[in-house]
């Protein structure tokens, strides 16, 4: 509950996949916006106090995302719903 309350800040619902068959949920991936495209240009490495500017005003220049979590119900595994998530726009 308390990483729920965390990711809510940051996940948008565009980056929550959800797979279905015959309308049952059989798995879901949640993306985040790849930070390290901003954070890569702090060459000095702090946050503070102008490095947290460029990442806040900085976030529309994103174009990558990063998974961090993916998963698919075990009778379901194998059939390529995995893939298709890889795949994914």
């Amino acid at each position: 509950m308390y990483l729920k309350n965390d990711l809510v800040r940051i996940i948008q619902p565009d980056f929550v996949y959800v797979a279905e068959k015959n309308n049952k949920p059989v798995g879901f991936m949640i993306c985040i916006p790849n930070m390290n495209e901003i954070l890569i240009h702090n060459k000095r490495g702090r946050l503070l106090p102008w490095g947290i500017f460029r990442l806040w005003f900085g976030k529309s220049k994103i174009k990558t995302i990063r998974v961090l979590a993916m998963g698919v119900i075990e009778g379901y595994r194998k059939q390529g719903i995995e893939g298709f998530y890889v795949q994914c726009d």
